[in-house]
């Protein structure tokens, strides 16, 4: 027999992501964080859908986990990051420093030409790692 607060939990567990908006892949991912990387990668794309070359890569060595990375080029189109558990986060000048231009979670396909002179990458941990 359960007991109500084993149900309780067993219930939110398995309604907490219909509530969050998390797809299956996603909720896969959230729950494997012991295979994050520890190293973060990020690769900058001219065009959309991460046609052409790499314009730009960033990675860290160190495993920082909330890097800033001023851009040589300031046109993207999309970029990939290793880690679908991060916020990526565009500003419009060097250095991090103004308001962000635009924030994303994870890789992004197409983002419409968007400019953006520095780029942040933070770590976002997941709830069973609190």
């Amino acid at each position: 027999m359960f007991r109500p607060g084993l149900l309780f939990v067993l219930c939110l567990t398995s309604i907490l992501p219909i509530v969050l908006g998390v797809s299956s892949h996603q909720q896969s991912s959230i729950s494997a964080s012991s295979q994050r990387p520890r190293h973060l990668s990020l690769d900058v794309y001219a065009r959309g859908y991460h046609q052409d070359d790499v314009l730009e890569r960033f990675s860290t060595s160190n495993g920082a986990v909330s890097p800033c990375w001023n851009m040589k080029s300031t046109r993207i189109g999309s970029f990939y990051v290793n880690d679908p558990m991060v916020k990526v986060t565009f500003f419009k000048s060097y250095d991090c420093t103004s308001t962000p231009a635009a924030v994303f979670r994870g890789s992004k396909d197409n983002v419409s030409r968007m400019r953006a002179r520095s780029v942040s990458v933070q770590k976002i941990h997941s709830i069973d790692t609190l």
